[in-house]
């Protein structure tokens, strides 16, 4: 899992990835159920900062991030998945 964290494919560095690499020790550090729900709502609170936050006529917030931080959030979910898949919490 650590390669994820260690790449340098990301071109956008600076607060995204310090985030992301914060994601991604919170996501390793799990050890129960519980800790992967603080792990998962950790991931959404990385999407909601690092997305631009709209309000529609409906009063329904509408996130509208860039496609650098949709792939880091899929890449955190996927970290997270295998995490729950190795403490056989699925």
């Amino acid at each position: 899992m650590m390669d994820l964290l260690n790449t340098q494919m990301r071109p956008n560095r600076g607060q995204n990835l310090r985030d992301f690499k914060k994601a991604g020790r919170v996501i390793e550090s799990c050890e129960n159920v519980f800790h992967i729900k603080a792990a998962r709502s950790y991931i959404n609170l990385f999407f909601n900062k690092h997305s631009k936050s709209y309000l529609n006529t409906n009063s329904f917030r509408l996130h509208k991030p860039s496609a650098i931080i949709v792939d880091m959030y899929n890449d955190l979910y996927e970290m997270l998945i295998d995490k729950q898949k190795a403490l056989g919490d699925v």
